[in-house]
């Protein structure tokens, strides 16, 4: 391809240090790849380290980089971990049969994983997720009578598990279901966005 291993960064929104797992082992298969390649794992280009980070102290370009979403249901706007999104790079996204209580997320979930804290966490709740977070201003006030009436509608229409009870703020119920996928599908427009960015760079 041309690149060389230090062009190429690891991207875990969860390593952030306001996140799920900022100390968690189960990256550290990935250290000895980063030792030989050259590959940054843990750190940003600004020379701190991802654990180091949280929402309010991540710098814009180097660490974070902001998307606006337009068509939105859940999110207006995402936050990435830098430099996923940057203008110019290229996100390369490997399919793993990731066994999940939303079924087997393949891309989807790694592509969650490059947002920051709280975005990234796609399954929970809205109230919970963002309760007394700055991001709260991100989210679509409407997104609540969005999410019911797309529900509503595709279990009318008979998608598997849309069947199971409970209210949208239960992730393993038919209508958590339906705030989980959308949250990813307001995540994927900007994904389908980058891509086109990077072809044109290629095309320049």
């Amino acid at each position: 391809m041309g690149l060389k291993g230090e062009q190429f960064y690891l991207r875990e929104g969860n390593l952030l240090g306001d996140a799920y797992c900022p100390t968690s082992s189960s990256m550290q298969v990935f250290v000895p790849m980063t030792w030989r390649t050259g590959a940054k794992l843990s750190t940003f280009y600004t020379g701190r380290l991802v654990s180091a980070a949280n929402l309010g102290t991540l710098k814009e370009g180097g660490e974070v980089i902001w998307r606006q979403v337009p068509d939105r249901v859940v999110y207006e706007r995402i936050g990435y971990v830098a430099p996923i999104e940057e203008e110019g790079a290229f996100n390369l996204n490997i399919a793993k049969f990731k066994a999940h209580g939303m079924g087997i997320a393949l891309t989807a979930k790694n592509w969650q994983g490059t947002t920051v804290h709280p975005y990234l966490h796609c399954c929970g709740a809205v109230n919970r997720q963002f309760e007394d977070s700055p991001a709260a201003s991100d989210v679509n006030p409407q997104y609540r009578a969005q999410i019911q009436a797309l529900y509503d509608r595709h279990r009318a229409g008979g998608v598997p598990r849309w069947d199971r009870p409970g209210s949208i703020d239960h992730w393993n119920s038919g209508a958590g279901m339906e705030m989980w996928i959308q949250k990813t599908l307001d995540n994927h427009w900007e994904e389908g966005q980058s891509v086109s960015r990077s072809l044109k760079e290629l095309a320049r």
